[in-house]
């Protein structure tokens, strides 16, 4: 029997006593007690059991032992698999020693891939913070493991940093301070894709031209080329270009720049022509606008409409559906289908809101056509209102929604697909046009075999010919 004065004060002796940890990353293996090897008689005085919140079980005993040896203060450890033990010793008395016993289990291993991928991830960070040679900024190395989420998951999902995210939001409202120029990564080099109405424009900068660098720095991507073309309005910037193996320095001013996305021509015989380059905010009020245009140069109502999404990467969803509902007047418009190939939403048309439901249309596209310009053609297709002429579209059927983030980042990412009413999704295959660019140019040159000129555009003269048949 143990006396209650004596369990007391074998406690206080505890609570005194440093605190020891309960978890060792590198327990040290040592011989076992030898009070363990000879069976001296011991006492339970008391045992508890608490989990760490790293998932870590550990388990603390306070035993009395009787031996007949003085015995000084002591602490070992010893492991058994992956437990840890932790002893230590004090003596109270001739023949008397409190052992306290800490039995430390770590959390189990994850069962699955996922779990084991997460549990190695949190190590290289961790690793990373507290080891690498030299000191680490914690958000950048976050923000880069959220970039490479993103960029796991398909090319058009995408991280954004702060900044990058700001001139996303501005892009995608279609005006920005800079010097008016679209880049592009083609064989890894960064080059103009677009130039538009501005700077560069003015100072010579042309579509195809790479980008060497700006205001002295090399240019090695897309994103830090549009960082460093932006800046305030007013303030210069020194860019060299190369063409055709020459490199070109040019100096321009940075000023608003409105991409506009929206470009017309009139015909005599009446037929118009409207060329969208980007599904961008506002773009539906714009297509409605040259339509206006367009019918008061003409003095009444289009014979026919030519309209050009070639070379258009796509854009906003719902620009594209209404877009789409000016010139179909009832049905399915487009159906997107989330994980699982469940349905997510169904656009459909509003006869209110179709204003050219019966005006004769062809569209072109090509393999630049992508995103809404397949959507916007295939639907027009599916619904008998236009013959698409051209190249085959690119072949992305997907949505991508934009979300911020609370750290003023942001994401770009895929959560759907989109049908056309057909039923059939042009992700990975892309819309294919009734009228070829080879029967497109045979056909011109038979309808003009004296023709001189150099260059022509096949599928846009077999667009206007088409809509004169």
């Amino acid at each position: 029997m143990r006396s209650t004065p004596f369990f007391l004060a074998a406690i206080a002796l505890f609570l005194l006593a440093p605190s020891i940890r309960a978890e060792q990353s590198q327990p040290t293996r040592i011989p076992l007690n030898p009070i363990r090897q000879i069976k001296y008689p011991r006492t339970l005085m008391g045992e508890s059991t608490t989990r760490l919140p790293s998932g870590a079980k550990v388990k603390q005993q306070l035993w009395q032992w009787k031996i007949p040896k003085v015995m000084p203060a002591s602490q070992r450890q010893h492991s058994f698999g992956r437990v840890t033990v932790m002893r230590t010793y004090k003596p109270v008395k001739d023949g008397t020693v409190v052992q306290q016993v800490v039995m430390t289990k770590p959390a189990g291993l994850p069962r699955t891939d996922a779990g084991r991928a997460a549990a190695a991830l949190n190590q290289v960070m961790s690793m990373a913070n507290q080891l690498y040679v030299e000191p680490v900024d914690q958000t950048k190395v976050l923000r880069d493991a959220m970039r490479g989420v993103a960029n796991g998951l398909d090319r058009h999902t995408n991280y954004f940093n702060p900044e990058e995210f700001q001139r996303l939001k501005i892009h995608l409202r279609g005006s920005v301070v800079g010097v008016g120029v679209s880049v592009q990564e083609k064989d890894n080099m960064v080059t103009v894709a677009k130039t538009y109405k501005g700077p560069a424009r003015h100072a010579g900068v042309r579509r195809g031209d790479r980008l060497v660098s700006v205001n002295g720095q090399a240019v090695t991507s897309v994103n830090q080329a549009a960082k460093l073309l932006g800046g305030e309005q007013g303030s210069q910037v020194k860019v060299v270009v190369e063409r055709r193996g020459k490199q070109l320095g040019l100096t321009m001013e940075r000023q608003p720049v409105d991409f506009n996305p929206v470009r017309t021509r009139l015909t005599r015989d009446g037929i118009g022509y409207i060329r969208l380059a980007q599904f961008d905010e506002g773009a539906a009020d714009k297509v409605q606008s040259a339509l206006g245009k367009l019918e008061r140069r003409n003095g009444g109502a289009l014979k026919g409409l030519v309209f050009d999404l070639r070379n258009n990467p796509g854009g906003s969803l719902t620009e594209a559906t209404s877009i789409l509902n000016t010139f179909v007047p009832k049905g399915t418009l487009v159906t997107t289908r989330v994980r699982g190939g469940v349905v997510g939403e169904t656009f459909t048309a509003d006869p209110a809101k179709t204003t050219h439901g019966k005006l004769p249309m062809t569209v072109l596209i090509n393999k630049g056509s992508a995103s809404a310009s397949e959507l916007v053609s295939g639907a027009l297709r599916d619904h008998g209102r236009a013959r698409l002429v051209g190249e085959k579209s690119y072949g992305k059927g997907t949505v991508q929604h934009v979300v911020p983030l609370p750290d003023g980042s942001g994401i770009k990412m895929t959560m759907a697909r989109y049908h056309l009413p057909s039923g059939v999704t042009p992700d990975q295959q892309g819309v294919t046009p009734e009228i070829t660019m080879d029967q497109a140019r045979q056909r011109y040159k038979q309808a003009h075999p004296q023709s001189k000129r150099r260059i022509v555009d096949y599928a846009l003269e077999e667009a206007f010919s088409t809509l004169r048949k």
